[in-house]
This record gives structure tokens, C-alpha cells and sequence, in this order.
């Protein structure tokens, strides 16, 4: 609900004697005092938030109780439709394929308002919310935004009433990685108009995630002549309130409320409820079980808990009650790399040393911990990791776990809602870096979000659908622990050494043997020990010995004679694309390829780039979205002519080769088989050179 500013002139009526005198040639006259009309001057009050301005007193006053009012702003945060003053448009390019197709229609796509929020569009029609303001003193303009995903185009800038930029630096918009962004821009005195725009560029089947504001706020519009009350679900306690609070749970206010009211025992309400709801009887969807942590017997406990918040009832016919707690069973073994000491708690096991989660083991003479993270039993939440909630509804983070430990897995828990995300999150101190246990690159871990997609209601319905992870393992973990141990190089104090690069243990002797040439060091698959693998015909081992490459040339072997191909030609990273193609509204794009297929020692020299949120940036500021990098690369190319843009967009970039597989005058090699109406037969004196890549 907007609060709204009233803008005029304030009359202040002042009284003052004048004396009318004339001249004579006697001399001067005194004539009578006289009264000067009230005179209107424009004053730019500024009350602070909380007040308003009273017009009779001219002066400012608090807000009673139950209202509010911004001092100098206006806000806009309710989206049940979109507010009086903005403009929502969406409009499509006029493209001529020269086909005669159809181009649909653009003007469904604009923002749509979900109540909380606004969603941006999601398709290639350009979205755009304006609204426009006069400010009487400088001010800002506020809001909240989630922008997750690049392949829309999100900007959002000022103008003038003459079209002129007035904040051009904050045109462009960052991506958001965790929930609500704020951002804040600077207003100038006079006509502003705002501008949130969309684009997207997601020409594949998926569809991107649409940008959501909320919050809007504006700041230097004069003074307002009046407070307005809470919305409901929302209460100002006080006098004098710049914002109203949330409502807690179980509670409700109407319009204007000075204080929450609580729902029945019957009846229950999320935050921010205008009204109450029926409890429905429980059933056992709605709790779950989770065990404690093993004691100094070995024992741990099964536990049932509801769910939070407990919406349900139990004293309803036929509800459903919660299971005894309290079953005690054996605690499973410690997760590999760890054991328990004296106490109850599983430890990690000291550098030098591995175990299968019984003991700790020291590793024999000439070998060495094969470091890393492995979790298979799951008796308590491991101290790395965390689980949180993330409301699908409002996008914030809620204070309680999404996934829940079970002995031999992990699963999430029932929600609040079917629309929320149970979080789950490992960190990781980092990666190691080559042969070398002790030291690496620092890393944060990984995530695993896991939610329901397309529920728009709130409530629970879905929660017999249980996503479980049964084991996680993450390899080469500086500061991991061990299950087992390798053969390695040893040194003469008795410790390993890594191999220096482009050598692996030979397991014969337990030395350092360099990798012959024609050969590169691959880890085995079962314990992560490099091993020197043979490359693939047509292709030779780089100095490092670590990847495989074409140097451009082939000689293929026929009867009577020997055949030398030159690809010299294709070192050069060179670019290509189709021919153009068009969105069903409208939007003209390319395929754009990006090639270089042999040389450089191996090196990938090929790149395709996404650069949807930093196209519009001035030259040298910024660094592309991501770049893929590769023998050969694709992206999606919209010229700039399409949309204004002083260079091309580039969005959705995929590598379409990472490691040459061997090239040769066959169709088909280590299970890649080449089309054959890409490679039709030629003549027998002059085969097809086939290049293959994974």
C-alpha cells in the first residue's frame, strides 16, 4: 500500500505595517499604516519519519497509534496488483524474417504482482515498470530485489522528464546469491521518472528465474499531510511509527490495528495473518524422526518430533498422535576417517593415519592418507555442515532445519509449507593442490537446495515427497581424513613426497618414474593414485605429462603411399555462426561457434562468454558473467543491432569439447561414433579426418 504525499503551497500570512509616503515638493508626507494581503510561498517541510504534517498548525505532529507515515517518502509493498502511478508495458521487436511466420504477441508479458512482491517476465519480450515522481528536495529511491539467474537482462535507472539518464552507473544489476538484495540510488530535485526493466535471452527449452522487487521506497516527495494505517496482518504499537511490525504467529490484526490479536486455541495464523485458520487434525505427515547423539554405551535414541510451526490439532476425531520417543538402538560406526576416543563423539583421525570408522590405523612404511570427506552414517548433523529452510513464498531464510539425520541417511524434513527449500550445506576448508596433503586452494563446498517447483500455495500437501541422501564424498579435501592409503614416493626421514609434475610411483620400486612420452597422468578412478595412460591415436602427450593433444598434422598409412594432412589452419581460435533464427515473439539470434581444434601444447584457446549483465557496462569495467573455455564452444548470440546495445549480448555459453579423444580416418572411437551423413563416403585415396573430443 503506497503512502501517499500531498504536495501545494503552504500560505503564511504575514502581517506587517507599511507607510505609503508621497512625495511633495514641501516635503515628505507620513501617510497611514496599512495591511499587507496573505501571500503563498512554497515551503519544503520535511517532517521525520513517524510524522506528518498538520496544515492548520503548519507544523509536524507524530502518527497515532495504529498508523504510519514516512516523514518525506512514499512506499510501495503491497502487490496484490500493481499500485496507482506506475505504467506496466511489454513490448517485441518488429522483426521481419522474411519467412512470413507469425511473431507473437508481447503484451502478456509484463510484471505480475504476487502480493508480496512483483515478478518480472521470463520470456524475450522486454518487461518494463516505470513510475514517475517529483520530488521537491533531493531524496532516494529503495528497494529489495532477487536477480538469480543471467540469462535475463535486469536494469533499472532514472530519467528525467526530457529522457535524459540521471543515474546511469546504477543501470546495471548484479546478480543475487542469497535471498534479498537491497539497493538504493540517489534522487535529483525535479521530475524523476524510474525504470525496471527485463529481457531474457534463454532460448532453450528452460525457462529462467524471473526477477522479484519489493519494498519500493521513494524519499524527498515534500512532506505528507496525512498517516496511514497498517495494513492488515501488521500493527503500530506506538505513536509516532515510521513502519508497522510483522503480526507473530498464531496472532491476526485488521486494517489500522494497534496490536495483534491471538487466534483461538482452534485456530491458528503464519506472521503477517489478516485472519485466522482452522487446525486441521494431525496426520503423520505432520512430524518426523531423528536420532540423538550416541551416549557412553553406544546407544542413540529414535526421537519424533512435530513440525515447526505445528499448525495441526491433535484433539480432533481421528487425528493422528505422536509416536513414543525414547527406542534405543545401537549407534552405527563412525563415518571412514574417523573414530571414537574416549568419549561418545566420533574424532577425526591424525594426519598419517586412515579408518574405516572402527579405529585409526597408522599407514604402512611408502604410503600415504588418501585425504578427503565421506559421509555414509548419519546419527548427528556433521560439524561442517548446516540446514536451514528458505521460504519459496517471501524468499527469507526461516530458523529452522530443513533435512533431518535418520542412522543410514539423511532426509528432508516436512517444511512449514510445500513452497519452502530444505538447505543443506557442507564447507570444506579446500582442495589440494597437486601431490601436495597439506596445502590447497580454499573453497566454500557445495549446496544442496532441494524444493518443490510451482506450488503456489501455502500449507502442506506434499510432504510424503522425501529427498534423501544416502552417502556424500568429496575427494582431495585439504585437511580431509582417510579410509585407506597409496603407494607414494618416500623420503629418506620416512615420510612421502609427491612426484614432481609429469611422474607417478612406480608400485614396483615405490620411485618417482617420469611418464614416457606418448603417455599422461590420469588418477585411478578407486584410490586417486596417477597413473601414466597411453593417449589416443593421433595425439601426443604434452611436456607435463598431463594431457594429450594434436600438433596439427596427421599422416595416415595407405598402399604405396603415406599421407600427410596439415591442420595448421585450425590453431587459431576462429569464430563462426549460423545463419539466424527467431523466438516465436521476435527475438533474432545466432548460434555462435567458437573453434580451436589442435596445437598450443593443448591449451583450450576457444571461448564463449556470458555477458547478459555486463553488456552494457563502459569498456574496461567488469568482467564477463562466466567464460567457458574449450576446443569448441557454443553460445547464444543476439546482435546488437536487435536490441541497442553497443556490443552483442552473449548468454548461455556450454563447451561442446573438453578432451581430444584421438583423431582418425575411422567413424567411430572409445564409444563416440561419428554420423555418417556428416562424413559421407569419399574417395578412397583422400579419407576423412575425423577429430574426436569428450
Amino acid at each position: 500500500m503506497p503512502s501517499k504525499a500531498a504536495t501545494g503551497p503552504v500560505c503564511a500570512a504575514a502581517m506587517s505595517a507599511v507607510s505609503a509616503v508621497s512625495s511633495h515638493r514641501e516635503g515628505w508626507d507620513v501617510g497611514r499604516a496599512t495591511l499587507t494581503p496573505p501571500r503563498c510561498v512554497w515551503a519544503a517541510f520535511s517532517c521525520k519519519a513517524g510524522e506528518f504534517l498538520d496544515m492548520k498548525a503548519q507544523a509536524c505532529k507524530p502518527c497515532a497509534e495504529g498508523t504510519y507515515s514516512l516523514g518525506t517518502g512514499i512506499r510501495f509493498d503491497e502487490w496484490d496488483e500493481v499500485p496507482h502511478g506506475f505504467a506496466n508495458v511489454a513490448t517485441n521487436l518488429e522483426v521481419d524474417d522474411g519467412f512470413g511466420d507469425a511473431v507473437e504477441n508481447c503484451t502478456a508479458s509484463t510484471w505480475v504482482p504476487l502480493g508480496d512482491y512483483v515478478a518480472s517476465n521470463t520470456d524475450e519480450c522486454t518487461a518494463t515498470l516505470m513510475y514517475a515522481v517529483n520530488l521537491k528536495q533531493s531524496g532516494t529511491v529503495s528497494f529489495e530485489y532477487i536477480y538469480p539467474d543471467s540469462s535475463i537482462v535486469f536494469e533499472f535507472f532514472v530519467q528525467n522528464d526530457q529522457c535524459q539518464p540521471m543515474v546511469e552507473e546504477s543501470r546495471w544489476m548484479r546478480t543475487t546469491e542469497k535471498g534479498w538484495e537491497f539497493h538504493s540510488v540517489e534522487l535529483s530535485h525535479g521530475n524523476n521518472v524510474l525504470y525496471w526493466r527485463t529481457t531474457a535471452f534463454s532460448v532453450w527449452s528452460k525457462v529462467p528465474k524471473p526477477v522479484l522487487v519489493r519494498n519500493i521506497g521513494i524519499t524527498g516527495v515534500a512532506y505528507t499531510s496525512e498517516c496511514f494505517p497498517c495494513k492488515p496482518g501488521t500493527y503500530a504499537p506506538t505513536a509516532g511509527s515510521s513502519a508497522c511490525q510483522l503480526c507473530p504467529a498464531d496472532t491476526f490484526s485488521s486494517k489500522g490495528a494497534t496490536a495483534c490479536q491471538p487466534c483461538e486455541p482452534a485456530a491458528y495464523a503464519e506472521p503477517g495473518s489478516a485472519s485466522c485458520k482452522a487446525r486441521p487434525p494431525c496426520t503423520d505427515k505432520d512430524y518426523f524422526y531423528t536420532h540423538t547423539a550416541c551416549n557412553a554405551r553406544g546407544e542413540t535414541q529414535l526421537m519424533f518430533k512435530w513440525a515447526e510451526p505445528k499448525i495441526c490439532s491433535e484433539e480432533l476425531p481421528q487425528a493422528a498422535k505422536l509416536p513414543p520417543s525414547g527406542v534405543k538402538t545401537r549407534c552405527p560406526p563412525c563415518n571412514p576417517g574417523f573414530a571414537k576416543s574416549n568419549g561418545s563423539a566420533c574424532q577425526p583421525c591424525p594426519y598419517g593415519s586412515y579408518s574405516n570408522g572402527s579405529g585409526c590405523i597408522s599407514c604402512p612404511a611408502g604410503t600415504e592418507p588418501v585425504l578427503g570427506l565421506e559421509y555414509k552414517w548419519w546419527n548427528v548433523l556433521p560439524p561442517n555442515m548446516e540446514t536451514t529452510v528458505l521460504s519459496g513464498i517471501n524468499f527469507e531464510y526461516k530458523g529452522m532445519a530443513g533435512w533431518e539425520v535418520a542412522g543410514d541417511y539423511i532426509y528432508t524434513a516436512a517444511g512449514a509449507s510445500d513452497n519452502d527449500f530444505m538447505i543443506l550445506t557442507l564447507v570444506v576448508p579446500g582442495f589440494r593442490l597437486g601431490g601436495d596433503q597439506r596445502h590447497g586452494v580454499p573453497r566454500e563446498g557445495g549446496m544442496w537446495p532441494w524444493g518443490r517447483l510451482h506450488m503456489g500455495f501455502p500449507g502442506r500437501r506434499y510432504t510424503s515427497d522425501v529427498a534423501k541422501l544416502y552417502s556424500i564424498n568429496v575427494t582431495n579435501v585439504l585437511g580431509g581424513v582417510a579410509s585407506f592409503c597409496r603407494r607414494c614416493a618416500p623420503e629418506p626421514a620416512g615420510s612421502c613426497a609427491p612426484c614432481p609434475p609429469g611422474s607417478a610411483v612406480d608400485h614396483g620400486s615405490g620411485t618417482c618414474r617420469p611418464c614416457p612420452a606418448g603417455t599422461y597422468l590420469r588418477a585411478h578412478p578407486s584410490d586417486g593414485t596417477p597413473a601414466c595412460h597411453p593417449c589416443g591415436p593421433g595425439t601426443h602427450s604434452n611436456q607435463l605429462r598431463s594431457l594429450c593433444y594434436n600438433n596439427c598434422s596427421f599422416s595416415l598409412a595407405l598402399p604405396g603411399q603415406i599421407l600427410h594432412y596439415d591442420f595448421s589452419a585450425l590453431a587459431a581460435s576462429m569464430a563462426f555462426a549460423s545463419g539466424p533464427s527467431f523466438t516465436a515473439k521476435g527475438l533474432k539470434y545466432f548460434h555462435h561457434f567458437n573453434i580451436s581444434l589442435c596445437g598450443h601444447q593443448g591449451r583450450k584457446m576457444a571461448s564463449c562468454t556470458d555477458n547478459v549483465t555486463d553488456v552494457r557496462l563502459p569498456a574496461g569495467e567488469g568482467d564477463p558473467a562466466r567464460v567457458v573455455r574449450s576446443h569448441v564452444c557454443q553460445a547464444i548470440l543476439v546482435p546488437p543491432d536487435v536490441m541497442g546495445y553497443k556490443t552483442a549480448v552473449s548468454s548461455q555459453p556450454v563447451s561442446l569439447a573438453d578432451r581430444i579423444v584421438g583423431v582418425t580416418a575411422g567413424s567411430a572411437l572409445d564409444g563416440i561414433t561419428s554420423p555418417p551423413e556428416h562424413f559421407p563416403p569419399g574417395h578412397p585415396d583422400l579419407p576423412d579426418i575425423v577429430f574426436f573430443y569428450r
